[in-house]
């Protein structure tokens, strides 16, 4: 019951618990390298752990960040060093969502029940999303 399950496309629902940092950590690192074009993240809650999460990204990978400013931990220094090197990263204030979620080359959607940064910590879970989905968040926030 608590082995990964996975489509060949990473496609998933799966149930992570209390220290199992690793794991949340690998999987998405997996749900981020299978982008293509762009890879968007929606967290209230972000903060520079999620820059060294993407530099493992192919390189002219698009990143848009959706979060609130005023809760996450990320300035406009830490996100002018890594577009320095890395490129194509876009932080965009809003504050319509509670969520957490990963869109990936706008065919994938996935829903965390904690911040990217805390994974980990305590039980939470990774499920994908009908794909229809996607544009209905996307022109709500």
């Amino acid at each position: 019951i608590e082995d990964k399950v996975f489509d060949k496309e990473y496609g998933l629902d799966k149930l992570f618990f209390n220290g199992q940092f690793y794991d949340a950590y690998t999987l998405i690192q997996n749900i981020f390298e299978k982008a293509k074009e762009e890879i968007i993240i929606i967290d209230n809650y972000i903060d520079r752990s999620i820059l060294d999460r993407l530099v493992f990204k192919k390189k002219d990978i698009k990143v848009i960040i959706y979060t609130n400013i005023n809760t996450s931990k990320i300035n406009d220094i830490d996100i002018n060093t890594f577009n320095k090197q890395y490129n194509n990263l876009k932080i965009i204030n809003t504050l319509k969502v509670h969520d957490r979620y990963i869109i990936i080359d706008k065919i994938k959607l996935y829903h965390l029940g904690a911040s990217i940064k805390d994974l980990g910590k305590k039980i939470f879970s990774i499920s994908e999303l009908d794909k229809s989905l996607i544009h209905v968040l996307l022109n709500h926030i």
